[in-house]
């Protein structure tokens, strides 16, 4: 029996066109009257998914962040800060790389490079954001002084790296930190955080505190940040699109332009 059904959004659950698919809610709607919850976990922020959902956000259990901010509809009730020394030796690491850096935290994306293209991607995964560059100063420079002076920015839950389409060539010259990790999260994303956060470890937590096994949980994905929510379920798959590493551990289900998430889920539940 599925108690629990969690998916990633790009990629997975959403079209290419960032929007959910048809049929998206009246599923919900029925996953609800059954019991089963659905759970939207992302490496976006917190409050994008928020908006990305809507208007169905307020049913959801959202892992925001790569399982760094979590919470339930519109209240975070977990998040997991880096280190503020672990965020500025990313940073101070990455100089010179062809990636662009933000810090993310709970609340705001903060960001002092202000290339078009970065800033248009930063618009689809982050609702707010706020620009720290300082005129004379190198982007990396600017960031790392808000890093190390700016409060709220030494709150950071991950480190977001834009590689505009070169994540996985990019991704074995990341800077090594101890205590963090880094992890592809799309074609264009490499995102840091601590060793101990990760999807997997923010829905095994959710489990528990729901008194689920992981054998009544299904779950879908395409990206490696996806892989340990995936392996931790009794029953997972990645869309076609996924990325060929994933596709050689899980069995596949149709694209996200083909509703393959929500029609697998039909599937599986008899609806």
């Amino acid at each position: 029996m599925i108690r629990l059904i969690a998916s990633d959004l790009d990629g997975t659950l959403l079209k290419t066109d960032k929007t959910l698919p048809d049929g998206f809610g009246a599923l919900l709607e029925e996953l609800t009257k059954r019991g089963v919850t659905f759970v939207a976990a992302s490496g976006r922020q917190y409050a994008n998914i928020l908006a990305a959902l809507a208007p169905y956000a307020d049913g959801c259990y959202i892992i925001s962040d790569n399982g760094a901010v979590n919470g339930f509809g519109g209240n975070i009730t977990e998040t997991f800060a880096l280190p503020r020394s672990s965020t500025a030796a990313v940073l101070k690491g990455l100089d010179g790389s062809p990636a662009v850096p933000l810090i993310c935290t709970a609340d705001c994306g903060y960001y002092a490079d202000p290339d078009p293209v970065f800033v248009l991607e930063l618009g689809r995964y982050y609702a707010r954001t706020e620009y720290v560059g300082a005129e004379g100063m190198r982007p990396i420079d600017a960031l790392v002084k808000c890093a190390e002076e700016n409060g709220n920015a030494g709150a950071a839950s991950k480190i977001a790296v834009f590689c505009n389409g070169r994540a996985d060539e990019l991704i074995n010259s990341m800077p090594a930190v101890g205590g963090l990790t880094s992890v592809v999260s799309g074609a264009d994303w490499i995102d840091f955080v601590r060793t101990d956060v990760t999807k997997g470890a923010a829905l095994a937590s959710l489990l528990r505190r729901l008194g689920i096994s992981p054998s009544e949980c299904l779950a879908f994905g395409d990206q490696f940040n996806d892989r340990e929510m995936l392996e931790l379920c009794g029953e997972s798959y990645v869309t076609a699109g996924a990325s060929a590493g994933m596709r050689a551990l899980f069995p596949a289900v149709a694209s996200n332009d083909e509703s393959g998430v929500i029609n697998k889920i039909r599937e599986v539940l008899g609806l």
